[in-house]
This record gives structure tokens, C-alpha cells and sequence, in this order.
């Protein structure tokens, strides 16, 4: 099996606060998917929604499911509320906005239902049927139950990609949970709207109407029990929200009193900024794009910054900023950006640039600084250099090499491939600076067969300069890398070159040299194979794996010696 190099993300848990947060919502999401699926039976038949209503209370209305559901709704709205209170900027994005609109517009409407349906069985000691439910939201309150629900799915899903998304398996997974996520609600809203207006039917077709008199009976009961108190509920609700949101007000306008401190970052960009915001918040403020896979949770590392100045300007490490960066044996002036608050003069440098940062940078070369993405890497070398050294005219040794560089760079080129470096048998070049990770694998290895083809094409044209036919080695392999340009020019007006830092160059590199132990032209990775959609690699060369050095496990290759078939099935895929 294929073992395939993704960007290594080291996962936190965030802080105790987060974690609590992040548990409660998942209890409340386990509850609202089972009153959805719930829901959703009304598709079949009332009959099957109050069975599966029975086995929903004997859970959730036992003690321990009752302190369990309870105690995560008052801990996840309490915190909620906290996490509101400790926002420092309005410059956040826009789905981190829809999520706290959504939360806050959640306990109107949920206090509601809670007491409709809780509420009435405790003050009239009769339990809630469906049909009853379903007799006080159809029609009346249908755009209202319907508007709850979306609310609170709305909600809780933000919460969940953002806890999964730093996830390796996340980004597959979502061909499978996406569908999951979008039908859940459209199936429970279809349910119980179908089994509503089948109920109204059928107790309009009864011959005597008992048992609609008998319900509509009950039903003006529920309402003079709890009228009163969902005014009250609904009232206090709005007394908090207010409360809450002029605290909200009070503290930022407070925070934007206080002497601003300066953050530069990299080279030059110097902007003002509040103290107590994280340099998180500042990149926000600012339009700094500013990598954060967790949504600034302390999950994973990709906010990471470099500290170029005294660390006295940032609070102190929090414990799960602590633990996220002994994972990934951070050096000591690294920090986490969404953890790490800034109560003094800063310089900093954020470790991971966003593609588009990269693509448009702010104010500098974003290769200057360093970026990391997932890049293909092409490794060339002669075959037998030393001896056709050892055995030509120095000029013959220039010359040959010049011709059958020239040919291998303009082909790079042509590719949007960008040269890393030359040695003196060969070069490495980076495909990925501007494209998509699949475009540039297919690109590396389209580079990589067109230049085997036209080496053994031109090895007449160059035979008086030899003393034996040359042959050249290639290796190529995509993965995460860091990109940035490394060492400095004489002539500072032309930067340095980019380079590619990482397992993907040293594997290009140990592919590169099984071709000269195995007699191949190429050898590539089964994951470029794989994203590139080339089918079956047993039909363009052998396959194996490969021990590398410094990589735990054997890499999986593609070994080709024919580069023909290679080049014909990438012009036809």
C-alpha cells in the first residue's frame, strides 16, 4: 500500500475551556441527530417516530441522560458566553460571525420548545406524544420549528469542522460526511412536516371526531400551563442577550482606550495594535492573511510564529499552547498566534503563508519569508558523470553539459517547473509555486519523461563529444514542503533561487539514485500515480518499495525504464 506524505499537522486538544465547550456541543449534537433522525421517521409512519421517541426518553429522561443533556446545555451556553466576552476583534471570519449569530439566535426559540414540550409533562405530569407535538408546530409554528432546527445544525456543524478539519483524513472523509450533513436536517424537516399533514388527514376523516376533540382538548390544556412561563423564559432571554452584548461593547471600546503596542512582521511591515489581542486577531485587523486550520482553537500548529525580538511583548504559554508546541518540538521563540497575546513591542514572523498570501503578497516576497505547501520535486543526474569526466577534453565536459542542461531546463520550463538548483551532473527542479498540487505532479512527470525521450534523441547530435552514450537518472515525488529562497546573491537586486526543504526532496533525491542500482529511467511515487489518475502502474513499470533513509517507513515507487508509455498515457489522461 501506498504510503502517501501529507503535511504533518500536529493535533492539539486546545485549551480546558475549548474542551469543555467542544464536549458539551457534542452531547448537544448527539442529542439534536437523534431528535432529527427522529424527525425523520415521519417519512414512514407515526407509529415508528413514537417508538423511536420511547427508546430517545428512556435515554435522555433517565437521571444520568437528564444531568448529562442539561448539564452540557447550561455548560456550552455559559462558555459560549464567555467566549464571546473574550473576543478583542470584529475582524473575524465571516463563518466565526454566522457561528456566534447563530448561537446567540438559538436560545429564543429553544427556550420555547424546551418548555412546550419538557416543561408540559412535568406541570401536567402527562407525557408528550408526537401527535401532539406534531398538532402544536403544523402549521403555525412549521417555519419556526424549521428555522430552529437549521439554527442548531447550522451551529454545530461549524464547531465540528473545525474540530475535525486538522484531521489527515478529514478532507477525504468529507465526500462521505458532506452528503451525511446537508440530508440529515432536509430529511427531518420533510418527516415530521409529512407526518403532520398525514395526521391532520386522518383525524379530519374520522367519523365521530373523538379523538379529535380529545386532542385538541389536550392541547388547550398544554398551552394555559405553559403560556405564562414561555413568556417569562423568552423574556429573560432577551434580558441576557442584551446584558451580554453591552458587556461585549464595553470591553472592546475599553480595550481600544489603552496605548496601542507595534507588531512588525518580517521585514518592515510595522502595524498598531491593542493590547490583549492574540497576533491572531492583529494579522485580522490588519488584512494579514493568516493561516489558522482550527478555526484559532490551539488544535494545530498552522498559526505558528517565529519570534525575531524579546518574547516580553506576548503573554506567557498556556498550557495547551505548551503541549502543542512540545508536540511538534517547537524551538523556544516559536509561539502559537491564536494563544499567544500581545502586551508589548513585537517582531514576528508567521512560519506557514495561505496559497493566496503566497500567490499576492502583502508586502514582501512571500519566499522571502518561507511558506510551505505541497509541491512536486524533480531530481536529474547524469549516470556515470565521473567517468566521462575522467575521460573527456574539458571542453567537451562544458560543452556536452550545457547542451543537455539547456534541453532539460527548457522543458522544466516549458512545464512551469522552477529550478532549485544545479550540481555538477544534474539539477533540481520545483513543480507547485503557482499551480495545484495534481497539475504540478502531472507536470513533473511529463517534464521528467519528455526529458528522457529527447536525451537518447540527441545522443547523435553530441557522439563526437563522447566516448560513450550518456544517460541520465530521474526521481520525482510530491509532498509538503517548505518553499523559500535560502542564502543571499552578490547581486541582492536578483534574489536567491527558490528551494524546496523537506522529506520530498530527500525522497525525489533516493529515487533518483535507485535508478542508477536497478538500470530505470525513472522512478516516482504510487501517490503521484494515484493523484494523477494513471490507473494500474504495473502497465508503465514495476512497482515496490523503497527504503529511504530518515523515512520511517518504505516509500512506495513506480520504477520505470521505458518513459514512452509514461509520456502517451499523461497526454491522453
Amino acid at each position: 500500500m501506498a504510503v502517501r506524505h501529507r503535511e504533518i499537522k500536529a493535533n492539539g486538544r486546545g485549551t480546558v475551556t475549548q474542551q469543555a465547550r467542544l464536549w458539551s456541543g457534542l452531547v448537544l449534537l448527539a442529542y439534536a441527530t437523534g431528535h432529527f433522525i427522529n424527525h425523520g421517521l415521519g417519512l414512514v409512519s407515526l407509529e415508528w417516530m413514537d417508538r423511536m421517541l420511547a427508546v430517545m426518553s428512556a435515554i435522555w429522561s433517565s437521571v444520568p441522560g437528564t444531568v448529562l443533556l442539561y448539564g452540557a446545555l447550561a455548560v456550552h451556553v455559559l462558555l459560549g458566553a464567555v467566549t464571546i466576552l473574550s473576543i478583542r476583534s470584529l475582524k473575524m471570519p465571516f463563518w466565526r460571525w454566522f457561528q456566534i449569530i447563530l448561537g446567540l439566535a438559538i436560545p429564543y426559540w429553544l427556550v420555547s420548545h424546551i418548555i412546550v414540550t419538557r416543561g408540559s409533562e412535568l406541570l401536567t405530569g402527562v407525557p408528550v406524544s408526537y401527535l401532539q407535538e406534531l398538532s402544536l408546530l403544523w402549521p403555525v409554528a412549521a417555519i419556526k420549528q424549521n428555522a430552529l432546527m437549521l439554527l442548531v445544525w447550522g451551529h454545530g456543524l461549524i464547531g465540528v469542522h473545525f474540530w475535525l478539519r486538522p484531521k489527515h483524513w478529514y478532507k477525504d472523509g468529507l465526500l462521505v460526511l458532506l452528503p451525511l450533513a446537508v440530508a440529515v436536517p432536509i430529511v427531518a424537516m420533510a418527516g415530521w412536516m409529512t407526518a403532520a399533514k398525514r395526521e391532520v388527514l386522518r383525524l379530519s376523516l374520522d367519523p365521530d371526531g373523538a379523538e379529535a376533540t380529545e386532542l385538541a382538548l389536550r392541547l388547550t390544556e398544554v398551552r394555559a400551563a405553559v403560556s405564562e412561563y414561555q413568556a417569562i423564559a423568552q423574556g429573560w432571554v432577551v434580558i441576557i442577550l442584551c446584558a451580554l452584548l453591552s458587556l461585549f461593547v464595553l470591553f472592546l471600546l475599553g480595550q481600544n482606550l489603552r496605548r496601542k503596542v507595534r507588531v512588525t512582521y518580517g521585514e518592515g511591515l510595522t502595524v498598531d495594535a491593542a493590547p490583549g489581542k492574540t497576533i491572531l486577531d492583529v494579522s485580522r485587523d490588519n488584512g494579514i492573511d493568516h493561516l489558522s486550520v482550527c478555526g484559532g482553537r490551539a488544535r494545530c500548529s498552522t498559526c505558528r510564529v517565529v519570534v525575531l525580538s524579546e518574547q516580553d511583548g506576548l503573554s506567557p504559554i498556556g498550557p495547551a499552547e505548551r503541549k502543542l508546541l512540545d508536540k511538534i518540538n517547537a524551538e523556544p521563540n516559536m509561539r502559537l498566534a491564536c494563544q499567544a497575546r500581545v502586551n508589548g513591542d513585537v517582531s514576528l514572523r508567521p512560519i506557514i503563508q495561505p496559497q493566496r498570501a503566497a500567490s499576492t503578497p502583502l508586502k514582501s516576497d512571500p519566499f522571502g519569508w518561507g511558506v510551505e505547501r505541497e509541491v512536486s520535486v524533480l531530481n536529474l543526474k547524469i549516470k556515470d558523470f565521473r567517468p566521462f569526466v575522467d575521460k573527456s577534453l574539458p571542453y567537451d565536459v562544458i560543452f556536452v553539459l550545457n547542451q543537455l542542461l539547456d534541453m532539460v531546463v527548457e522543458q522544466i520550463e516549458e512545464q512551469n517547473g522552477h529550478i532549485d538548483k544545479f550540481t555538477n551532473d544534474g539539477l533540481t527542479a520545483v513543480f507547485g509555486l503557482e499551480t495545484h498540487k495534481t497539475q504540478a505532479a502531472r507536470s513533473a512527470l511529463y517534464a521528467a519523461a519528455k526529458c528522457q525521450l529527447l536525451v537518447q534523441e540527441t545522443q547523435g547530435s553530441l557522439s563526437q563529444h563522447l566516448v560513450e552514450p550518456l544517460k541520465i537518472g530521474i526521481g520525482v515525488h510530491s509532498g509538503r514542503a517548505i518553499i523559500g529562497r535560502v542564502g543571499k546573491t552578490s547581486d541582492q537586486a536578483a534574489p536567491s533561487p527558490v528551494t524546496a526543504i523537506g522529506n520530498v526532496s530527500i525522497i525525489a533525491e533516493a529515487f533518483e539514485t535507485v535508478t542508477n542500482k536497478i538500470e530505470a529511467g525513472i522512478v516516482y511515487s504510487t501517490y503521484m500515480h494515484e493523484m494523477c489518475g494513471l490507473g494500474i502502474p504495473d502497465m508503465l513499470g514495476k512497482t515496490g518499495g523503497i527504503t529511504i533513509q530518515g523515512v520511517s517507513e518504505p516509500v512506495q515507487a513506480v520504477i520505470v525504464k521505458n518513459s514512452g508509455p509514461l509520456k502517451k498515457k499523461l497526454e491522453l489522461t
